[in-house]
């Protein structure tokens, strides 16, 4: 469920979501995936924004139900690392599946021929 509240009061405020994600801190994209409501944002993170954005915490919380979860908190940077290099490749092979099957349905398609 994408943060309305979140979004209108940062734009309202003129604020970048690079400059949101730097006061929590952290990277543009896992930020994105929490204003699009794609990873739960954590009471702690609701405070940060309220705090950034001078705003009330009541003015900006919203409910969510989150896809997935990731707390950097609590996390060992050796976990980050290792969820990085798994994000990282399984784009990379995920990329690769859909050209050896892009190329397995055109040769299947021209020996059917």
């Amino acid at each position: 469920m994408v943060k309305e509240k979140l979004r209108k009061i940062r734009i309202d405020k003129g604020m970048s979501q690079k400059q949101l994600a730097a006061a929590l801190p952290t990277d543009v994209s896992n930020y994105c995936r929490k204003e699009s409501g794609d990873v739960r944002i954590t009471k702690q993170e609701w405070e940060k924004f309220a705090q950034v954005l001078e705003v009330s915490f009541d003015e900006i919380f919203e409910e969510d139900t989150p896809a997935i979860s990731i707390n950097y908190e609590n996390s060992t940077i050796a976990e980050l690392r290792q969820f990085q290099y798994l994000s990282q490749y399984s784009r990379i092979y995920n990329q690769k599946f859909r050209g050896f099957y892009k190329t397995f349905e055109r040769r299947k398609s021209a020996t059917s021929d």
